[in-house]
């Protein structure tokens, strides 16, 4: 399977992005399926918390991003940021790390 990265290695490449990176994509897989199970549960307030951590983890991606020298390429509409996001999160994320892109990123990047 072949992944088309663009400009993906670019705009992940200050360390400091990389490591909020490898702490709020996790956050945000875990907590997003967890809510939608306390949602088919009734624990609405289960329900707000994992929202309040999969909002805390998509903030901290977009700290992580404004770090970055060169930016992101905008989303170009509501659908684009869902195709997008969960893509990055549930797919090209993952393989970055576990191809060691990450790791080689991290250690060619800057601070």
């Amino acid at each position: 399977m072949s992944v088309d990265w663009g400009d993906y290695e670019r705009v992940h490449a200050d360390r400091r992005n990389l490591r909020i990176h490898l702490f709020a994509v996790p956050l945000f897989d875990i907590a997003f399926p967890i809510g939608l199970i306390f949602l088919a549960l009734g624990e609405f307030i289960l329900v707000a918390v994992s929202i309040l951590l999969a909002i805390g983890s998509m903030a901290l991606q977009k700290i992580g991003h404004s770090i970055e020298v060169i930016e992101a390429r905008p989303f170009s509409g509501p659908l684009n940021f869902l195709q997008r996001w969960f893509s990055e999160q549930y797919f090209r994320f993952p393989m970055f790390v576990i191809t060691g892109r990450w790791l080689r990123s991290y250690k060619a990047g800057g601070r």
